[in-house]
């Protein structure tokens, strides 16, 4: 008895994996080139196209420097964060994260360093993630920016410190002080 349920579970497996690869062979997706791209604009377009490298209308850019102060900057592993978020929410809008090996942060170890932080909607770079796709602010909601030193490279590591500051979009002159214990 137990060889023939053995022997029914077989048959019915191989006619199953029969049954799902009936069909034709995959075929390769048709790259689009020459149609418009339906993807926002700042996003790589199918085929190897490169997006516009100027401004894009209605783009939210800002900018800022952020002093670093304390030891907890020394560590190789302590990663910042900076965010464009709804005011009091942690989910970010715009996020753009530095570690401490990063060109943007100059000065020596030991003292206080200097971070030349930007955050760009339509980030040609890919540098600044943009959560929604959108190039101007969400209509109807109070933005903050968000700045969040961690001890490590991931949002749900330790906190080390953070600050806010009201968003005002193109800014470019932020100046925040964070010490990191």
């Amino acid at each position: 008895m137990k060889l023939l349920r053995t022997s029914g579970a077989a048959l019915l497996a191989g006619g199953a994996a029969l049954w799902c690869a009936c069909g034709e062979a995959p075929k390769p997706v048709d790259s689009g080139a020459g149609a418009g791209s339906l993807l926002p604009p700042g996003h790589p377009t199918p085929g190897g196209g490169t997006p516009a490298q100027g401004p894009v209308a209605n783009e939210t850019r800002l900018a800022g420097t952020l002093t670093l102060e304390g030891p907890g900057f020394e560590l190789p592993a302590t990663t910042i964060f900076v965010n464009v978020r709804p005011k009091g929410q942690k989910g970010p809008w715009l996020s753009r994260k530095y570690t401490m090996d990063s060109p943007s942060i100059a000065g020596e170890a030991g003292g206080p360093r200097r971070l030349d932080f930007s955050l760009r909607s339509a980030d040609t770079q890919f540098e600044t993630f943009n959560m929604n796709g959108l190039h101007d602010a969400p209509e109807g909601i109070e933005l903050e920016l968000h700045v969040c030193v961690k001890a490590t490279g991931f949002v749900d590591g330790a906190t080390l410190c953070e600050a806010v500051a009201p968003f005002t979009k193109g800014k470019q002159d932020y100046a925040l002080t964070l010490t990191a214990p």
